[in-house]
C-alpha cells in the first residue's frame, strides 16, 4: 500500500471524521498538491451532514472536482459526488480489492466498469447498505425499490478464499444476467450492480450515454419488450438518494 493509499483508506474508514481528510489535507498541502485544497472544500460543504441535513448546491465543488483523477474524487468525496458514504454503513462486504482484482473482473464482465462503481469496490466491495429504499418510477404498481446487497468481487487470497459465494459475486451475477431468461438487448452494455427482490436487479451503465447510470431491470419478465430502466444518473446519486423509510418524497 502507498502512502497516499493508506491516506485515502483512513478517509474511507472514517467517513464521519475530519481528522483523517485533515491530515491528508495536510501532507497534500506540504507536497504543493491541489487535492489538499479539493478535500477542504468538500469538507465544508459536507458539513450540514453533522446537523443532520443534507449538503446543498455543489457546483463549485464539482467544478475542483473535475481538475482531478475521477477515481480519487469518487473515492473520498461523499454522494451525490462520490462514494464515500457518511450516511450510509455496509455490512457484509467483501475482502480489500485492488485495481488489478477490478481489471481481471472487467475482462470476464465484458466491458470497463465507470470510475465511480471503481470506486465503490475499492472502497467496500459489495456488501448490505443501512439503507435500502430507493425511488423506483420504472416500476408497474410501485414507485419503490429495495437493495438487498450490492455485488463484490471474490478474491483468492490467503484467508479470504471462502469470503465471496457465487450469489453475491458481481462476474457470477453478469454471467447469469446475460444467459438468463431475460438479458438485457444488444451487447454487454450493463454490469450488475446490486440485488433487488427476487427477480430484479440494479444495473450500471458501461458505455456512451448509459456510463455510470444506474438502471433497475426485471431478470425474467414475461414482456421481452421491457429494457432496463434508468432510477439514477449516477451511482453517487444513486447511494445519496438511498432512503431507510419505504415512505418516499
Amino acid at each position: 500500500m502507498t502512502e497516499d493509499e493508506a491516506f485515502v483508506r483512513a478517509v474511507v474508514d472514517g467517513p464521519g471524521d475530519d481528522t483523517p481528510r485533515l491530515v491528508y489535507a495536510d501532507w497534500l498541502d506540504d507536497r504543493s498538491d491541489p487535492r489538499g485544497a479539493y478535500l477542504r472544500a468538500e469538507l465544508e460543504w459536507a458539513k450540514p451532514w453533522r446537523a443532520g441535513e443534507r449538503p446543498g448546491d455543489s457546483s463549485e465543488l464539482r467544478e475542483m472536482a473535475s481538475k482531478f483523477d475521477p477515481l480519487w474524487v469518487a473515492r473520498v468525496s461523499r454522494p451525490p459526488i462520490g462514494v464515500c458514504c457518511e450516511h450510509l454503513k455496509f455490512t457484509f462486504s467483501g475482502p480489500p480489492v485492488t485495481m488489478g482484482d477490478i481489471v481481471r473482473a472487467e475482462e470476464e464482465v465484458g466491458g470497463v466498469l465507470p470510475a465511480a462503481h471503481r470506486a465503490f469496490l475499492l472502497n467496500y466491495n459489495g456488501g448490505v447498505p443501512s439503507q435500502v429504499f430507493f425511488h423506483n418510477p420504472a416500476r408497474r404498481g410501485s414507485e419503490l425499490g429495495t437493495v438487498e446487497r450490492f455485488y463484490g468481487l471474490r478474491v483468492a487470497r490467503g484467508e479470504h478464499l471462502r469470503l465471496r459465494t457465487e450469489q453475491v459475486d458481481l462476474v457470477a451475477a453478469a454471467t447469469a444476467l446475460y444467459t438468463g431468461r431475460h438479458p438485457p438487448p444488444g451487447p454487454r452494455l450493463f454490469a450488475p450492480l446490486a440485488a433487488n427482490e427476487v427477480p430484479y436487479t440494479n444495473l450500471i451503465g458501461l458505455s456512451g450515454v448509459r456510463t455510470d447510470k444506474v438502471y433497475w431491470h426485471n431478470n425474467d419478465s414475461l414482456h421481452l419488450a421491457d429494457k432496463p430502466r434508468k432510477v439514477a444518473d449516477s451511482l453517487p446519486e444513486f447511494l445519496f438518494a438511498l432512503s431507510d423509510s419505504p415512505e418516499l418524497s
